[in-house]
């Protein structure tokens, strides 16, 4: 089975942590890389083995990046979740998944009518501390 190429968009300090993981999974490719600053980009390229950087525009448009992963600041964890959605790609993001909830809605949206896959990292809201906290 070839594995699923994924692209990276956002290349800040929690990066690094996904794309050294990544190396550990045989059914995933980082594919591709994308900051707003092109030198953090092409650092964790040249670091992780990287093949492509490029911007978010062009690894949204590439038709063999399936899953794209949105490590980018919370304040824009809508927005671009909407344009990878709306350009047909399946979406992990980190959380929250968005800071309004018309953004958080519309992405669930978009995933049902593209048929594609929409996932969060809510470790840190699912973690012991916040659920005890949220009990209590």
């Amino acid at each position: 089975m070839e594995p699923v190429k994924i692209g990276i968009i956002g290349c800040g300090n929690i990066s690094g942590v996904y794309f050294k993981s990544a190396k550990r999974f045989e059914s995933i490719e980082v594919a591709a890389c994308a900051d707003i600053i092109p030198e953090r980009s092409e650092a964790k390229a040249e670091e992780f083995g990287i093949p492509k950087v490029c911007t978010t525009e062009e690894l949204l448009a590439d038709p063999e990046i399936e899953i794209a992963v949105n490590l980018t600041p919370p304040l824009v964890h809508g927005p671009v979740g909407i344009a990878a959605l709306e350009a047909g790609k399946s979406l992990h993001t980190e959380k929250p998944l968005a800071v309004t909830r018309e953004d958080g809605q519309r992405m669930l949206e978009l995933a049902c009518e593209k048929s594609v896959r929409l996932g969060c990292a809510p470790d840190t809201f699912m973690g012991a501390g916040l659920q005890t906290a949220r009990k209590l």
